[in-house]
């Protein structure tokens, strides 16, 4: 599991995009409401790292990912409020839950269902790691989101959406696979 400096630089970027991504969900929060930033980032949240691991091709790219993701939003409005230091939690256990889910399928030949389940997986443990973080830190005024989280609707929506995501990151990747910038990650 050795990462070279390039493909370590690779998953940094990633992480990067992910959050200037995820910031523009926040700034769109501001603009139509809550739940439509909290849309658009949770679909990148799983889709970003997914597509980490299918360029990379290592385990622990997408925990990897996760650590630099969460330390670049501890200060910023993005999974809870500023300063918010469990969101490297969060991230952390997020992107290891697709690592390994990526994991059972060693072979590469399952990526578009391994990519499929990752993202429902992965966004899940988001979502239950937030209702988590909901009950012990009791930020205020999150009561009723708390009663969504858990409830089957939730849960259902929150693995569909996921999944719904981790495909997504499979056909970026499959546009993605023949262009230069990927061969050169992928060889060194």
């Amino acid at each position: 599991m050795k990462f070279t400096t390039q493909k370590l630089i690779a998953i940094g970027a990633l992480a990067a995009i992910q959050a200037v991504i995820t910031l523009g969900g926040a700034g769109l929060n501001l603009i139509a409401g809550h739940y439509i930033g909290g849309i658009l980032n949770s679909l990148f949240y799983v889709a970003v790292p997914i597509l980490g691991v299918l360029i990379i091709k290592k385990f622990g790219t997408a925990t990897i990912m996760g650590l630099v993701f969460s330390i670049l939003v501890i200060p910023l409005p993005i999974f809870g409020p500023p300063g918010f230091l469990p969101k490297i939690l969060e991230g952390v256990i997020g992107g290891l839950i697709i690592d390994l889910v990526f994991l059972i399928d060693r072979t590469g030949f399952y990526r578009k269902i391994t990519s499929t389940l990752a993202g429902g997986f992965g966004l899940l443990t988001n979502w239950l790691i937030g209702y988590f973080l909901l009950l012990v830190f009791n930020i205020p005024g999150t009561k009723e989101t708390a009663k969504f989280f858990i409830s089957p609707y939730g849960i259902a929506g929150a693995f569909v959406y996921g999944c719904l995501s981790g495909l997504i990151a499979y056909l970026i990747y499959k546009k993605l696979s023949n262009t230069s910038i990927i061969k050169r990650i992928q060889t060194k």
